[in-house]
């Protein structure tokens, strides 16, 4: 489901920012609640006490009647807001229109009233970070998955080994007798370099599986598994966008949420799109390919100019604050919804990637 004026969101996706397009004169309501999956009884009394400041600034600071505010907000104190998966939600609302998102991750209470939706505190919701896949490998069993930063869903590989002894069923190992330096002897299925060679020969047959199921893609593929077997398979893979570093630890024993943790915290590490489309920035600077004035900015993105632009995390982060959407974040954040609505790409970097002199933001231009 798109977002749509009036309804709730299941999910926040890219497109959906155009819905706000629309949205061109206030005053606009924009408030984030985080979600107290402990105390879920708390959350309607935090949005009573929100929209209670929103009215009161809504008559306060741009000149609303009561009666008047309390339609603008009337949507919000009405809906049921059922608990949802995630950190929270945000509601917007203006006169006529209104709209609830649910949030994946954490965000603070931040409530501002301004001429435009504060999107830019959406951005790190809809940035979701690269689809990658993970491969969980043991002895005992192998399993591909399909993540990003917020989701991972394992993918069906037909042909891909479910264990060791299932991809060689047919050797049979006789046992052999093993002699340490300090005398003692044990038995082992063939010797501790055959059992190597059949690791080998596993994960050959793992990687062939996997490569042919992954061969239209470019994703990225993280490898889990202990020390050794993962970092044989990232070695010897013929998938040509295997991360090269491994995240160790036995999945047998670990969930999928656990498995998506640890897998995300590799590749949250590995240089993306955003750190790219900052170094284009840096050098395009002075070419009159890239600008950092915010009003620059929204000029370009309403000319549809921009390929690419660099939000800084000093404005997306959701530190609690209640106010006044001031002039600047008005302007940027109407900035961003037109920029996406001509397919510009959308970026969250740090303040010190950003292009000397830039405060804000910067664009990478098209022409």
């Amino acid at each position: 489901m798109g977002l749509a004026e009036g309804m709730a969101n299941t999910s926040l996706q890219r497109t959906d920012f155009t819905a706000f397009s629309s949205w061109e004169s206030g005053p606009v309501v924009s408030i984030f609640l985080p979600q107290d999956t402990n105390r879920p009884d708390t959350d309607p009394t935090h949005r009573k006490a929100a929209l209670q400041w929103a009215h009161e600034t809504l008559v306060s600071a741009h000149g609303l009647s009561p009666s008047a505010a309390a339609a603008v907000l009337a949507p919000l104190a009405d809906a049921v807001a059922a608990p949802t998966p995630g950190g929270g939600e945000a509601w917007f609302a203006a006169p006529g229109r209104h709209v609830r998102i649910p949030l994946p991750q954490h965000t603070e209470e931040v409530i501002s009233v301004g001429q435009a939706p504060d999107v830019l505190r959406l951005l790190p919701h809809l940035l979701s970070g690269p689809d990658y896949y993970v491969l969980t490998i043991s002895q005992n069993h192998a399993q591909l998955f399909r993540a990003n930063r917020y989701s991972i869903t394992p993918v069906d590989v037909p042909e891909l080994p479910k264990s060791l002894e299932a991809a060689l069923w047919y050797i049979k190992r006789e046992p052999t007798l093993e002699r340490h330096g300090s005398g003692a002897a044990h038995t082992s299925g063939g010797g501790q370099q055959l059992h190597k060679d059949d690791i080998a020969q596993y994960l050959h047959l793992v990687d062939r599986a996997v490569t042919a199921a992954l061969a239209d893609s470019h994703a990225p593929l993280v490898v889990m598994g202990v020390g050794y077997e993962a970092s044989m398979y990232i070695n010897t893979t013929h998938y040509r966008h295997v991360v090269h570093t491994p995240v160790a630890g036995n999945p047998d024993h670990m969930d999928a949420a656990h498995i998506h943790e640890r897998s995300w915290a590799v590749m949250a590490a590995q240089p993306g799109p955003e750190q790219a489309a900052a170094a284009r920035a840096r050098d395009l600077a002075g070419t009159g390919r890239a600008v950092i004035d915010t009003v620059e900015i929204a000029e370009s993105a309403g000319r549809g100019a921009i390929d690419q632009l660099l939000v800084s995390s000093a404005l997306t982060n959701g530190a609690p604050f209640r106010g006044s959407l001031d002039a600047e974040r008005t302007t940027l954040s109407r900035a961003v919804v037109t920029a996406m609505s001509t397919g510009a790409r959308v970026h969250v970097v740090a303040p010190e990637e950003l292009p000397t002199g830039a405060r804000a933001a910067a664009a990478v231009l098209r022409y």
